[in-house]
């Protein structure tokens, strides 16, 4: 019997052909997830816009509108009081060129569209067919 202790060269190969499979296996689901998980995010965040811009328009008679339409706005937060977490890899922007309003969030490829009305709704455009809105809004 020989006394050799350590880990054979085809040892290490069956580990790393095993840990490969795996990752080939598990990466794709955990990324669908994440995606999925930005993408409710982004979508509790546009219902707590929609509560804030029906206080905005008490306050002030108007509904708030981003400065730069089309473009992720900065100041959401500190001009509708929220504390959005915007993480989420979403840009926010909110405009008055729809009446009453009109906000969305996008991440370069899927939009979100929150659509103001007596009971506030979101709908969401998967635009990459990739498969990131969440299946309450397909």
């Amino acid at each position: 019997m020989s006394s050799k202790k350590g880990i054979s060269f085809l040892e290490i190969l069956v580990v790393l052909t095993i840990v490969g499979i795996l990752l080939a296996v598990i990466l794709p689901n955990f990324t669908t997830y994440i995606e999925q998980t930005n993408a409710q995010t982004a979508q509790n965040n546009l219902m707590a816009i929609a509560a804030a811009q029906k206080k905005y328009f008490e306050d002030n008679g108007n509904y708030y509108a981003s400065a730069l339409p089309n473009k992720n706005d900065p100041n959401i937060n500190a001009n509708l009081s929220l504390s959005l977490m915007t993480n989420d890899a979403f840009s926010y922007n909110c405009s008055t060129a729809v009446l009453p309003y009109q906000c969305t969030a996008w991440d370069g490829t899927d939009t979100l569209t929150l659509n103001p009305n007596a009971s506030p709704s979101i709908t969401c455009a998967d635009n990459g067919n990739n498969g990131k809105c969440p299946a309450n809004l397909q």
